[in-house]
């Protein structure tokens, strides 16, 4: 029996951050998802908030303006759902939550990382410019730019490693597309395309 692994490599990633102490790198990010985790909480909390007080607001504005005058519910609650629609973000927050699920299983996951997080980076940016555009209340608007601040911080770590033209060597980040075979014959879960591999990690095959 004859086993073998045909590689094609595409691209090599190396950064000295990223190759000496990729494992801090990662843990910073997940750090930094937490503080995201927090700022999402405050915005879901926040939201339903903002329409009860709009709608004290309202009321307390039309009997100062009407007097004595009964305000019809009515036109109240018309005023008011047409303000929770406006600001609604429950949405944007609940696919901010998936993100950061996302997040933490790309990074714990292994392989293939850095595109993997740059189209989550747009997605949750996507998504925090969306909150700050209907934000009606300014501390959900203090909240939205933490979070994006936040998300530029995991955008920089990300954007550390670079593509570069040479030989690989231990420490680098390596693209490859990959098929094993035994025998010639390929087997089920021996083909991937676009694996990144840390050359010298030992979580490939032995010696890589």
């Amino acid at each position: 029996i004859m086993s073998s692994i045909d590689v094609v490599k595409k691209r090599i990633i190396a950064d000295p951050l990223y190759a000496a102490d990729i494992e801090n790198l990662k843990k910073d990010i997940l750090l930094k998802g937490e503080k995201i985790k927090t700022l999402v909480a405050e915005v879901k909390e926040r939201s339903p908030l903002v329409v009860v007080e709009y709608q004290e607001k309202l009321n307390n504005r039309l009997k100062d303006l009407m007097g004595m005058v009964d305000v019809d519910p009515q036109r109240i609650a018309t005023e008011v759902a047409v303000f929770a629609d406006r600001g609604c973000v429950d949405e944007e927050v609940t696919r901010l939550e998936s993100h950061l699920v996302q997040l933490k299983d790309i990074l714990e996951g292994g392989g293939q990382v850095g595109r993997k997080l740059d189209f989550l980076i747009q997605e949750m940016n996507r998504e925090s410019n969306t909150i700050a555009s209907k934000a009606n209340d300014i501390q959900i608007v203090k909240a939205t730019i933490e979070l994006k601040s936040e998300i530029e911080k995991i955008r920089e770590r990300n954007a550390r490693m670079v593509t570069v033209d040479r030989a690989a060597k231990n420490g680098d980040t390596v693209t490859l597309d990959y098929i094993g075979t035994v025998d010639g014959v390929a087997f089920e879960g021996g083909r991937a395309e676009n694996y990144d591999l840390t050359l010298g990690s030992n979580t490939f095959i032995p010696g890589f």
